[in-house]
């Protein structure tokens, strides 16, 4: 049964649907950092075990550029960090008004269905009592 709640639903599982695509954008992007940062440490500790080796290899300004990379990359991580908080709270607050919605379309269409069985219920008593009072006044008539 269709309750004026519906097209309200339809709306809230929209929203939802974009939080979950923004969630899942901003959880790849998270994914691509920490690679990002994992090849960086990789790389520093191989040029590190180069220079080790060989006194006439200069790596400070490649060391200091994969540094300062790391450091933009862990600005990067915090930033998506602070937006995959922010979507897990709007996730959170979609699911409650989401779940609130539900709720009282299942209470319309519960109601609904309780009016119609009294209705049907008060034609039955109706016509049955039609039923055994016709005799009752025919006899009562009689008398």
């Amino acid at each position: 049964m269709q309750s004026p709640y519906d097209p309200l639903l339809r709306v809230q599982r929209r929203s939802l649907d974009a939080i979950r695509l923004s969630l899942i954008a901003e959880l790849s992007r998270e994914q691509a950092v920490e690679m990002r940062l994992a090849e960086i440490d990789t790389r520093i500790a191989a040029e590190t075990r180069a220079a080790a080796g060989n006194w006439q290899l200069m790596s400070h300004p490649y060391s200091r550029r994969q540094k300062d990379d790391r450091v933009r990359l862990e600005g990067d991580r915090v930033a998506v960090g602070q937006a995959l908080g922010r979507l897990r709270d709007a996730t959170m607050e979609a699911c409650g008004q989401m779940q609130a919605v539900t709720e009282a379309s299942a209470a319309f269409v519960a109601d609904r269905y309780r009016q119609i069985a009294q209705s049907e219920q008060a034609e039955a008593d109706d016509f049955a009592g039609a039923r055994l009072g016709g005799p009752r006044r025919a006899a009562l008539g009689r008398a």
